[in-house]
């Protein structure tokens, strides 16, 4: 299945991350038009305050249904105090609903995932799991998310070769359709010198795909 967006981010944008090799136009959501830039061959968004979720839409002219999102993250160092939340968004409407994976960077180096819904403002987690995977400063995480009917299920790694096994999974039926995003944040209480600038490269985005 070919994707419906692909971005290796090889361009140069700057207030705001401009138009992948597939997909449409992005737009953004939340802090400054230059918290946002493309360059180096990845997708930044620069956390200059706290508690502020920056968000990329990926519209691609089109609600999805169904999804499959594989992307690559890195976070600059280590989190100070409080961590930082990095979403995956598939259905999303707006920065009030959506369902989302996300990855949270603690003070120790490790990753934790949870696997959730934001549905007028207000987030629920459906699933989550500690300590899945470690993270240094400047290393790649790697993220697949599936959204298939009321079924959502997702993975990380940091290794080379992804698993066959689904690290969080739940169902819900809140949401049937919507757009691709992601999302930057670093929680009040943090301590990192700011901005930390988190990087995303090698977005796919597929529909229409067989399970």
């Amino acid at each position: 299945v070919s994707p419906i967006i692909t971005d290796t981010f090889t361009r140069s944008a700057s207030n705001g991350w401009g138009t992948p090799d597939v997909g449409g136009a992005t737009s953004t959501a939340n802090g400054a038009a230059s918290d946002y830039s493309v360059g180096s061959g990845v997708g930044s968004i620069s956390n200059g305050t706290l508690n502020v979720k920056r968000t990329v839409i990926y519209s691609n002219n089109t609600f999805n249904t169904d999804s499959d999102i594989t992307i690559d993250v890195v976070v600059p160092t280590v989190t100070l105090t409080q961590p930082a939340e990095i979403r995956i968004c598939s259905r999303f409407t707006d920065v009030d609903n959506n369902y989302w994976v996300q990855l949270s960077y603690d003070t120790t180096g490790n990753i934790d995932l949870s696997l959730g819904k934001t549905v007028a403002g207000v987030d629920t987690t459906l699933a989550s799991a500690g300590n899945v995977d470690i993270y240094a400063g400047g290393s790649t995480t790697h993220v697949h998310f599936i959204t298939a009917g009321s079924e959502l299920k997702a993975r990380v790694w940091t290794g080379g070769t992804e698993g066959s096994t689904w690290t969080v999974s739940s169902t819900d039926g809140a949401f049937s359709s919507g757009f691709t995003a992601v999302s930057s944040k670093y929680n009040t209480g943090n301590t990192n010198t700011l901005p930390q600038v988190v990087t995303f490269d090698n977005l796919s985005v597929k529909v229409g795909f067989g399970f």
